[in-house]
């Protein structure tokens, strides 16, 4: 082979690699978050994006919201409330709430945020799950 040739295959291989990578091959940022302490920042943020079409988040609606659908302010203050049976709805929603696949990690800033605004101290404070733990395997040796 001549050598504009095997420029041509490396040009061609450089481009079709570049391609995969940009085509989305590279894990998102969101994928490669590491979990750590939740954040009612980032629940807050969460809660304003993907729940303010439904439910009232700020005490402000930000458009119309539906009637019979409970402010995230109740939400948190609902006697006997925990941060489990919030990952549960959210996990496994019921009908007309959508699915809005959450990880664990974003679910537990939600419940965060939600814990910032309880104002119901009777009951006892909102928990945020611990996200379940890998058991460690053996190496193959």
């Amino acid at each position: 082979m001549s050598a504009s040739r095997n420029t041509s295959y490396f040009a061609i291989a450089a481009l079709t690699l570049a391609t995969s990578f940009s085509a989305g091959s590279i894990p998102s940022a969101r994928a490669q978050d590491t979990p750590g302490k939740p954040s009612p920042e980032k629940g807050l943020a969460l809660a304003q994006k993907l729940c303010s079409n439904c439910h009232l988040v700020d005490g402000a609606p930000s458009s119309s919201v539906p009637a019979g659908v409970p402010p995230l302010r109740w939400i948190a203050n609902r006697d006997a409330q925990t941060g489990q049976r919030i990952m549960d709805k959210l996990i496994n929603p019921h009908w007309p709430m959508p699915d809005l696949r959450l990880s664990i990690e974003e679910i537990a800033d939600v419940v965060a945020y939600l814990e910032t605004i309880r104002t119901n101290k009777s009951n006892k404070p909102l928990e945020v799950p611990t996200p379940p733990v890998k058991p460690d395997r053996p190496s193959k040796s």
